[in-house]
């Protein structure tokens, strides 16, 4: 099961993919009244937050839709209910998230392109632990927002493609080979990140910009796309073991698979539920693989008019375009 949030007012409306259309959740019930009794979450995260029975009850009303005779299925596209997923605008998932946690330095891959650009050799040894920075909610865009470049750091803004998972019950001090039942799915997420505003990365002789600025350059808006859903379970039947890819204008610059990270999935939610309470619908970035911009030679960084394009196996594609700030 594929669940979205549709964009229909200020904190959106929960809804499903099937096939290439989505379900809205609150008109397919509310226009069914032999269903009237069916309590549906408005927001995905009260789904999450409902644990497996919330889970199933939508589960249940997505397969009555995809096993519904012809004549049902028009009677909700003519009420709305039913439409095509590019019809649709979309906020992310989850669109105001307690935690969203990307981790950092996650791929030897990754490590070694950004050691060469930095003139220094790599360390690919297997960190102690997983390190990472925390992304802020006002960040947060769902699939075709576009990104905007920022008015005060609009140069030097890169790609950085990151698979995540989702917590889908309250959690702490969990084992590795537990963590797999805490965990509600998996989404998409973009760490876009202005690299003159991020430490370690000396682009220009500007002293204010080179110090070390807590990520910063990871924070404006737009700089943390989420989508395009949060894949169940079901859809990634294999957690440690499936792939990714990013684009840029059709050409693509990453690719790699969750199971060349340092840390499986067992071992990000062991210790990072060691330090805090994760809760369901808070986000764990599984961090970014090679293939960045900044890496390239020439070094290539983003700018108005280009379109990103992500993929995941089992989670699907989240479109970006690229804009100029103030449009």
């Amino acid at each position: 099961m594929k669940l979205v949030t549709l964009k229909t007012s200020e904190y959106g409306q929960s809804g499903a993919m099937i096939g290439d259309e989505v379900l809205n959740f609150a008109l397919a019930v509310g226009s069914d009244t032999g269903s009237a009794a069916r309590w549906i979450p408005a927001s995905v995260m009260e789904i999450l937050e409902a644990g497996p029975e919330g889970l199933a009850i939508v589960e249940r009303l997505v397969k009555d839709t995809e096993d519904a005779c012809d004549g049902e299925k028009d009677r909700l596209r003519a009420i709305g209910a039913l439409n095509p997923y590019v019809q649709n605008q979309y906020l992310a998932p989850i669109p105001r998230t307690r935690v969203t946690w990307s981790h950092g330095g996650a791929y030897p891959a990754h490590r070694e392109e950004m050691a060469r650009t930095q003139g220094r050799e790599p360390d690919l040894k297997k960190p102690l632990h997983p390190s990472g920075f925390f992304k802020n909610t006002n960040a947060i865009i769902g699939d075709g927002a576009p990104i905007p470049l920022p008015a005060n750091a609009p140069d030097y803004v890169d790609w950085e493609m990151e698979t995540s998972f989702v917590i889908g019950r309250k959690c702490h001090n969990v084992k590795k080979d537990e963590a797999i039942n805490y965990v509600g799915g998996h989404v998409i997420m973009n760490d876009v990140s202005a690299r003159d505003w991020v430490p370690g990365f000396q682009l220009d002789k500007n002293p204010e910009r080179n110090m070390a600025l807590n990520h910063f350059g990871k924070q404006f808006a737009g700089f943390c796309p989420l989508g395009p859903c949060i894949a169940t379970k079901d859809e990634v039947p294999n957690a440690d073991d499936y792939g990714f890819s990013l684009k840029v204008n059709g050409e693509l610059k990453q690719q790699d698979n969750v199971k060349n990270a340092f840390f499986s999935l067992g071992e990000l939610v062991e210790y990072l539920s060691h330090w805090m309470t994760l809760m369901p619908g808070d986000i764990i970035s599984r961090g970014n693989s090679s293939g960045v911009g900044m890496a390239e030679e020439p070094r290539q960084f983003l700018r108005p008019g280009d379109i990103l394009e992500m993929e995941a196996d089992g989670i699907g594609v989240m479109r970006h375009e690229i804009i100029a700030a103030g449009d």
